[in-house]
């Protein structure tokens, strides 16, 4: 979560432009997260579109993952207060 605010605040220039969605590779996933948790962390940054946790044959999370979130150049210019 720490890498995903860091890469926000390094792009933040471009992103608060960018009100077209955006896909994020999530890493250091807990093994035992949900969706609806993914969903409630991300959604301060935007309206999550789609959400893919990587999982294995026994369905336990593989610790990454992809999100889409639209409308992301709003979000940031809340969070970051610019």
């Amino acid at each position: 979560m720490l890498l995903l605010l860091f890469r926000l605040a390094a792009n933040a220039q471009n992103l608060m432009k960018n009100e077209h969605p955006c896909t994020l590779y999530v890493g250091s996933l807990r093994y035992d997260i949900q969706e609806d948790m993914l969903k409630r962390i991300f959604e301060p940054f935007g309206h999550v579109l789609k959400m893919e946790i990587h999982r294995d044959e026994q369905g336990k999370s593989k610790g990454y993952g992809f999100v889409q979130v639209g409308g992301v150049g709003g979000a940031v210019t809340q969070v970051l207060g610019v």
